[in-house]
């Protein structure tokens, strides 16, 4: 399995990380054929080149295009991708990409999202962008994409619409529950398209995930910045075997004003928003008050509505957040029987062939009760028929 890192040190645009997959190896012409399926080939013209920002190669790609009005409205680029003879991940991925894009300009602008056009960004050179950069990713055989933190310039920007902060307003649309951080840049760093592709492709944010680096590709960006250069880069590598690894956030708060007592019920609530795993630990805070830091693990996609039950459950008024990177081991269940039921068996596989077991605690539970026999009984006895499988390879 192969996964792929977005490096973004100098922030991250449509066009550098489309020459980023072709500098890590993704044939230029299978692009342009794919796109050529989507947008008529005599409306574009695509090319790469050898170019260099502070002592570093990469590829820089340059788009250049017919103006198009036909192509300008997103529910025409949408009529048009569902229409095109491309592959279904290419054509899912590109849409959710695409609507990504029109519905943070069409908060903005206040319109429907179908009546935004794409003036701002550029209707042709956006589509080549997207589609581009998901079939640079499938030629590479990358099948999960994780990238850094963003980083984000400040001051102002001219754009058709006048003077605009910085950080665009669509941008920050479209980066809503992305890690970013600030730089003394005054220029914009990550672009609508490039934020919306991390945004969409992205299956978390943070460090580097566990794997054996295969390629490296270097996108090379319009400004000739040098410090940092102005690259993208994408690293490439074959994820470790018998791991599973996964960039996940940990959220904390600590709280010295509220009835442990509810902590049962808090718990069951976060997990229930989607938290992986949830705990609490004593602790002593200002004026030497005993409280406590309730932590949780969950995914990006789960953090907008664990945050919001802890703000809704607990006294606090403010939650802490830092990414994590977490590795697994492969896992399945099986079932044993035991003289008093069945109960099923956490089956872990680990390096070189060896397999680790653990009963399920509450069909163990749940058996006792009803048969009135100790729970370690039927533990012990469910263990001893389930390692007598693995010895014997049934399971």
């Amino acid at each position: 399995m192969k996964a792929g890192y977005c490096d973004c040190f100098s922030g991250i645009s449509g066009d550098m990380f489309l020459g980023a997959v072709v500098d890590a190896g993704a044939d230029l012409s299978a692009i342009i054929k794919t796109i050529g399926e989507v947008i008529d080939k005599d409306e574009f013209n695509l090319s790469a080149v050898r170019e260099h920002r502070g002592g570093i190669w990469g590829t820089r790609v340059t788009v250049s295009f017919k103006e198009s009005r036909k192509f300008r409205y997103f529910a025409t680029i949408r009529k048009k991708l569902e229409e095109a003879s491309v592959s279904e991940h290419i054509k899912e991925k590109s849409l959710r990409v695409l609507n990504r894009l029109a519905a943070a300009e069409a908060k903005i602008h206040n319109v429907g999202i179908d009546e935004i056009h794409f003036h701002e960004l550029g209707a042709v050179d956006t589509i080549v962008d997207v589609v581009g950069v998901i079939t640079g990713l499938e030629l590479l055989g990358i099948t999960e994409l994780v990238c850094s933190p963003l980083p984000m310039g400040r001051g102002t920007i001219i754009c058709q619409h006048g003077i605009l902060p910085n950080p665009p307003p669509a941008v920050i649309e479209i980066l809503r529950g992305v890690p970013i951080y600030g730089v003394e840049k005054k220029r914009e760093l990550v672009t609508p398209t490039g934020a919306a592709l991390v945004a969409e492709l992205s299956s978390g944010f943070g460090s580097f995930p566990s794997f054996c680096i295969t390629k490296i590709g270097y996108g090379v960006g319009t400004v000739e910045d040098k410090n940092p250069p102005n690259l993208l880069r994408l690293v490439i590598g074959d994820k470790l075997e018998d791991s599973e690894d996964t960039n996940l956030i940990v959220m904390e708060t600590n709280v010295d004003d509220m009835n442990p007592e509810v902590f049962s019920h808090l718990y069951d609530v976060i997990l229930s928003a989607g938290a992986l795993d949830v705990w609490a630990t004593p602790c002593f805070m200002k004026k030497n008050r005993p409280a406590w830091v309730i932590s949780l693990l969950c995914d990006w996609n789960s953090k907008s509505a664990v945050e919001e039950k802890i703000f809704e459950e607990t006294t606090t008024a403010g939650i802490r957040y830092y990414t994590v990177s977490r590795a697994t081991l492969e896992r399945f269940f099986t079932f044993v029987e035991t003289p008093w039921g069945r109960v099923r068996i956490k089956v872990f596989r680990l390096p070189k062939g060896k397999m680790k077991i653990a009963p399920e605690y509450s069909d163990c539970l749940n058996i006792a009760n009803e048969n009135k026999v100790s729970f370690r009984e039927v533990y012990d006895s469910a263990y001893a028929n389930a390692l007598r499988s693995i010895q014997t390879e049934e399971v």
